[in-house]
């Protein structure tokens, strides 16, 4: 039976005394705060609430790759075998992409955080670009 305790909105619940008829359970306001994540969540925390951990999963990060294209694909498997490195990411969006066949129109694609480079690497990074032109 639901509680007032398992309830989104118990902090700020006007009906949250004791005595009102919806805290016994059929208040027309309960949220159930076990079906909510909140954002911004890490990747793992999508894993059995938004994605089934039987899904197979494409980890994206927003960065020019060498075919020039903006995001670059970093991992692709099952949602349960997801390499520690990425769990930790910070989750930005699932996203759709027009796929290379037809037998990988089944992966959900999650766009994650970049990993910030050193400052030694990025001022190495900018010096090329603008040797390169």
């Amino acid at each position: 039976m639901a509680s007032c305790k398992d309830c989104l909105c118990e902090i700020v619940c006007k009906y949250n005394d004791g005595v009102n008829e919806y805290c016994k359970g059929n208040c027309p306001h309960f949220k159930d705060r076990n079906r909510f994540i909140e954002l911004p969540c890490a990747v793992k925390d999508l894993i059995d609430t938004i994605i089934s951990h039987n899904e197979i999963v494409g980890i994206w990060e927003r960065r020019k790759n060498k075919e020039g294209r903006y995001h670059a694909l970093l991992w692709k498997g099952m949602a349960w075998d997801i390499p520690e490195e990425y769990l930790d990411r910070t989750f930005l969006k699932i996203f759709g992409i027009v796929p290379e066949s037809i037998t990988e129109a089944d992966t959900v694609n999650i766009a994650v955080t970049p990993i910030l480079k050193p400052v030694e690497e990025a001022e190495k990074s900018l010096k090329e670009c603008e040797n390169n032109g």
